[in-house]
Formats: structure tokens, sequence, C-alpha cells
């Protein structure tokens, strides 16, 4: 086999194993998407947009509550939890490997990735836009 041939093959294996790695399972997939706090966080979007429309109704009280209801109703319908989680689940699956998400989700299991995770979620939650509104008042 010439020199050339054999640089071949080996760019063929060295670049070849994320295709003949396993896929990531649904299931996998899933936990994924729970031990990071993604879903959380997610689904904390429409709460987190409704909040921040409470909150600038009460500094500018113009809009009618009927029509922030309207709004509110249409901000719930467009962050539809499944049509978030669609893509990021596709992403997962088309860029992971089993053994790469096995590390991630060992990872995410540890003292330090259940500690960020917490935080991250915390930052989800309705109640820290309040927090930060009531300390730029502060400021």
């Amino acid at each position: 086999m010439n020199v050339i041939a054999r640089g071949i093959l080996f760019l063929l294996v060295l670049l070849a194993p994320p295709v003949w790695a396993a896929p990531v399972s649904d299931q996998t997939v899933a936990q994924l998407l729970e031990l990071s706090g993604s879903r959380t966080q997610l689904a904390s979007f429409p709460y987190q947009v409704m909040a921040g429309m409470d909150a600038g109704r009460q500094q500018q009280p113009g809009m009618a509550d009927i029509n922030l209801q309207r709004v509110q109703a249409s901000m719930r319908a467009a962050f539809d939890l499944e049509d978030l989680l669609t893509p990021l689940r596709a992403a997962l699956k088309r860029e992971l490997s089993e053994a790469d998400a096995g590390k991630l989700l060992a990872w995410m299991r540890s003292d330090s990735g259940r500690r960020i995770t917490r935080a991250e979620e915390a930052t989800a939650a309705p109640s820290a836009l309040q927090d930060m509104l009531a300390q730029l008042d502060a400021v």
C-alpha cells in the first residue's frame, strides 16, 4: 500500500468514529434534558414573558386587562414546551453519541452538576424576574 493510500485510510479511520459510534437513545436524550434543567427552563419561558409583561404593566398601566390576557394566552401558545424541545432533541441525537451522552449524564449527576443545574433552574423561575426588577428599583 502506498503512502497516500495509507494516509487516506488513516484519515478515514480518524474521522469516522463519530459516524460509527452508537447513536444516543431517546431515553438518554430525555435524561439529558431532565438532568440539565433544560426541560424546566424551557417550560418557564411563557411564565417569564408573562411576568415581564405584568411588571411592565405595573410600571406603565396603560394596557387594558382584557388585552393583557389575550397577549398572555398567545404567549402560552407560542412557547409550547414540545415545540421547543423537538429541535433540541434532534440536535442532541445528531451531535452526541451514547458514550458522550453517558459522560455528560455522569457529570450532571455529580455534586457540581446538580448544584449548577439548580442555580440555572432558579434563574428560570418567574420569581427570579421579580427579584431582578426589585433590585433594579433599588439601584
